[in-house]
This record gives structure tokens, sequence and C-alpha cells, in this order.
């Protein structure tokens, strides 16, 4: 949910959302993404969230990714359920 530079905890809201069979595949990213890292440092190229900011209750099923290359690194993908101090009960699922 939501996620609006410079608010890296979004104003917006975003509750009660499925999305299925996520599959990123052959992305190759150059750098890291410099706006955001100063708020959240963990974040990569390429991430796979839950939920940002206020969102709740969202959730990420079966998300897979394969031959992603990350500023030089296979594979380096962030995933995370939650990110932002707003951000809660939110699931991203792994096949």
């Amino acid at each position: 949910g939501g996620g609006i530079f410079p608010l890296p905890s979004s104003q917006f809201e975003a509750s009660h959302n499925i999305v299925l069979e996520v599959s990123l595949r052959c992305n190759l990213v150059v750098s890291s993404p410099t706006m955001i890292i100063p708020y959240f440092p963990d974040v990569k190229g390429v991430s796979i969230l839950g939920g940002l900011g206020y969102a709740t209750a969202n959730e990420v099923r079966t998300a897979r990714w394969e031959d992603n290359l990350v500023a030089g690194v296979a594979n380096d993908i962030f995933v995370r359920n939650n990110l932002g101090e707003g951000a809660s009960g939110n699931i991203v699922e792994p096949p």
C-alpha cells in the first residue's frame, strides 16, 4: 500500500488487498534506490512489501523471483511483511 515520496510512511492507506501470483524474472537493476535508503536502509532495488506506511491486512501470495540481478547480486530482493511504523498485519507469502 502507498508510498509517495518524500513521505516514506505514506499518508495514504491500503487495506485488505490480495495480490496473487507475483513473478519477478530476468530483471536488471543497476543500483539501490537512493531516495528511500535514508529512511529504510535495508530496501533493495527490487522489493516485495506486504504493506508500507499505514497499510493493514494486505496479502501478497505466491511471490516468485528468479534470474534477477540487483546491484550486481543475483536475486538480492528485499521482502518484508510490514515496512514503516504504521504498517501492520500485512503478509508476503513465498511459494
